[in-house]
Order: structure tokens, then C-alpha cells, then sequence
């Protein structure tokens, strides 16, 4: 599935352009479907992939200063 893919490569473009609050709601929009995806504990990729979107809005929080929220993202990400 491609759709995360795509909004990981929005929310990037957007964090570059500097809009955090537009890229943190295109890794949240992706995180979302990747939870759906990963309701299949078998699939490695899968856990993978909601691992690094955790990690990604962990990292967009930091930067704005929410150390709580990005530490719940990390958390979670283990």
C-alpha cells in the first residue's frame, strides 16, 4: 500500500518547507492507516513501518516543544 509511503513523502516535503503542524498531520494521516495495517502482528513489515511513524511524530513534537507527546511516541515505537 502506497498511501502511507505518499503522506511520509507530504510530511517531509511539508517539515522542509517549514510547516511542522502540516507535516505532523500528513504522519499522522499515514500513522493511522499503519495502525490498521499492523493489527496483523505477523507482519514484520507492518510493525516496522508504525515503529517509524511513531518515531517521526516523536521527532515533529520534540521540535515543538511537547517532550510529553513525543515521549508517549516513542514510547509507543518500542
Amino acid at each position: 500500500m502506497d498511501g502511507p509511503l505518499s503522506l511520509d513523502k507530504i510530511g517531509n516535503v511539508k517539515l522542509r518547507a517549514g510547516d511542522a503542524a502540516g507535516a505532523l498531520t500528513a504522519y499522522e494521516e499515514s500513522l493511522a492507516i499503519r495502525r490498521d495495517l499492523a493489527k496483523d502482528k505477523s507482519n514484520a513489515r507492518a510493525q516496522r513501518d508504525l515503529s517509524i511513524s511513531l518515531e517521526k511524530i516523536g521527532d515533529i513534537k520534540l521540535r515543538a516543544g511537547d517532550a510529553a507527546g513525543a515521549l508517549a511516541a516513542y514510547e509507543e515505537s518500542l
